[in-house]
C-alpha cells in the first residue's frame, strides 16, 4: 500500500521510498525511511499532513505516492485529528 492510499488516522511502517535521489534525500532528512512509522493526520488541498516521529509535515500527492507502506492500522479517532483541543473548548462554553 502507498501512503496516498492510506485512510486518515492510520499508521503504517515505511517499506520503501522510491523517486529520484533528490526526493529520497529530502524524505530521509525528515525521517521518512524504511522501518519508520508514519501517521496520516489529514488531507488538505491535495497535501498530506503526516506525523513522522514527533514532527508533522505536509507532502504533496505525488510524493505520497512514492512512499510504500507495510502494515497499516487505525490509530487515531477521526474526531480528534484536526481538533486536538476540541473537548476542552466545548467544556468552556
Amino acid at each position: 500500500m502507498r501512503l496516498s492510499e492510506m485512510a486518515i488516522g492510520c499508521e503504517g511502517i515505511i517499506n520503501n521510498v522510491a523517486g529520484t535521489e533528490k526526493v529520497q534525500r529530502f524524505l530521509y532528512s525528515i525521517g521518512c525511511y524504511p522501518g519508520e512509522k508514519v501517521t496520516l493526520i489529514s488531507i488538505l488541498a491535495g497535501n498530506y499532513l503526516v506525523r513522522i516521529k514527533d514532527s508533522r509535515f505536509a507532502i504533496d500527492r505525488k510524493t505520497a505516492q512514492i512512499i510504500e507502506l507495510g502494515s497499516v492500522e487505525q490509530t487515531i479517532e477521526d474526531d480528534n485529528l484536526n481538533h486536538p483541543h476540541r473537548d476542552s473548548k466545548q467544556a468552556q462554553l
